[in-house]
Order: structure tokens, then sequence, then C-alpha cells
């Protein structure tokens, strides 16, 4: 007898509270998985942005460092022709600058000015 009762209460259709209720969750489902896909989405484009940032790092690091070792090289080269200019002309330049282009005359500069 208990079966014959169960199988009374079974319904074919939904009451008008009960269908807007599952539309709502249906509703509420699908928004959810939307925003979830769109946060992921957000994640993943900021991953790249992240990584795109590093690599640009990078590229600036090695163009400091390659700034760097053309100084030093620049440097040593002008060190290496002061050292043979001083040397070729028997005297220090240190403190002195060339009066002109044509002539080799030095003239010291003076602490005053």
């Amino acid at each position: 007898m208990k079966k014959a009762a169960k199988k009374s209460e079974i319904r074919n259709e939904l009451t008008d509270g009960e269908y807007w209720l599952w539309r709502l969750h249906i509703e509420e489902r699908s928004h959810a998985e939307t925003t979830m896909n769109l946060e992921a989405k957000k994640f993943s484009i900021m991953e790249k942005d992240i990584e795109i940032m590093r690599l640009k790092n990078e590229i600036y690091k090695s163009k400091v460092r390659l700034a760097r070792e053309v100084l030093d090289s620049k440097k040593l080269e002008y060190n290496n022709f002061m050292s043979k200019l001083e040397s070729d002309l028997g005297q220090s330049l240190k403190n002195k600058i060339i009066k002109d282009d044509f002539s080799i005359e030095s003239i010291e500069i003076s602490k005053e000015n």
C-alpha cells in the first residue's frame, strides 16, 4: 500500500513558484559560470602581462649591461689614447686643455675659474 501512496504523490507539473525558483537557479548558475570564466580569462591575461613585463625587464637589463660595456671600452680607449698622447708630448695633460684644433699648445686650467 505504501507504494501506491507514493505513486499518487508524483506530479507532472510545477507550480508557478517552483518554476520561477528553478529558472532563478538556472540563471544564477549560468551567471556564476560566466563570472568564473571571465575571471579565469582576466587571470590568464594578467599572467601573460607579467611574463611580457619580465621579458621586457630582461631586455632592458641587457641594454644597460651592453651600454656599460661600451662605456668601459670607450673609457679604456680614451685612457690609452691619453697615455700615448702624453708620452708623445712629453708632458701631462691633466688639468690642461688643447687651445685649438690646429696647434699642440696646451693651456693649464686655473683652479680659480
